[in-house]
């Protein structure tokens, strides 16, 4: 495992990478992540060099949105002098192998560490590429584990006959007819009203309409 800035030797340009998916249960924010990463930065001694951001995107290999932050990141680790890339844990650059095997081999080849969870790995020690390889596994199945229950959900709503998703637009959910409506309030409680006032009413004009008794 790799460590911090030796005396004498000119201190790492860190770059950090922060995302956030849509997911409602995410535990961080990027500005909280990036805030997490410049302590640990500070702590070991390592200039940032920049930050970069991809917010409300995917990195699974389902995701259908590219991401530009991740893209440049890349770009940078190959050709700018980059010396150490931090995250705040393994899976917000990748839940995907194929794009963790792309950036293990732009790394490696460029002597460039990879920083998360507070541990600094070294792609070109063989014990470290292991902890990263297997942290990168576990990142897809977790993916693949919500894509997962996703589906399932989808199946058993379709099969329910219950909606699934978005509103479209001009529509509204309506969860029970039975009982109540847009306002919360109950609509059978008021057709049942309006039976009893109508009944009365019906009553009053039947009574009004017979001939009087003699």
């Amino acid at each position: 495992m790799a460590t911090g800035v030796v005396q004498g030797e000119r201190a790492r340009r860190a770059l950090i990478y922060a995302r956030v998916s849509k997911d409602r249960k995410q535990p961080r924010s990027t500005a909280e992540q990036e805030a997490e990463c410049r302590a640990l930065c500070d702590r070991e001694g390592w200039t940032v060099a920049d930050v970069l951001t991809d917010n409300g995107v995917s990195a699974s290999r389902y995701a259908t949105k590219s991401r530009p932050a991740w893209e440049e990141v890349k770009r940078r680790l190959a050709t700018n002098g980059i010396d150490v890339l931090v995250t705040w844990e393994a899976s917000r650059g990748q839940r995907d192998l194929g794009e963790f095997a792309d950036m293990r081999d732009i790394m490696r080849s460029n002597s460039v560490l990879l920083s998360y969870s507070g541990r600094t790995l070294d792609f070109n020690d063989t014990g470290d590429s292991l902890m990263a390889s297997l942290d990168a596994v576990l990142g897809e199945h977790s993916s693949d584990e919500t894509r997962d229950r996703i589906r399932r959900s989808v199946r058993a709503n379709a099969q329910a006959g219950r909606p699934h998703g978005r509103i479209l637009y001009g529509y509204r959910r309506v969860y029970d007819r039975k009982l109540a409506d847009s306002s919360g309030r109950n609509p059978t409680r008021r057709r049942h009203r309006s039976s009893k006032r109508s009944h009365a009413g019906s009553c009053r004009a039947r009574a009004s309409t017979r001939s009087p008794r003699t």
